[in-house]
């Protein structure tokens, strides 16, 4: 299991559009569903993400065997991580 020691490398290797705040709640959060003893069954995220924000949490999500899936709670469609 990665974990993210120094972010600001890891920082550099992602998009420049996105927020650093953003890609470090996403790293983290994935990190604690994925190398966490008890991990959660799934995360759920805001649901106002821009599409780039959406595709970077897809994408990293795949890449820790991951998938995106989107939640519904009234009109609102929420996106959510689950291994």
């Amino acid at each position: 299991c990665e974990k993210n020691s120094d972010s600001e490398n890891v920082l550099e290797q992602y998009p420049k559009n996105l927020k650093p705040e953003f890609i470090d709640i996403v790293l983290n959060e994935l990190d604690r569903l994925t190398c966490s003893s008890k991990p959660p069954k799934e995360i759920v995220f805001p649901a106002h993400l821009s599409v780039e924000e959406l595709a970077f949490l897809a994408s990293t999500a795949a890449d820790r065997s991951c998938q995106l899936q989107f939640i519904h709670k009234g009109p609102v469609k929420y996106p959510k991580v689950v291994r």
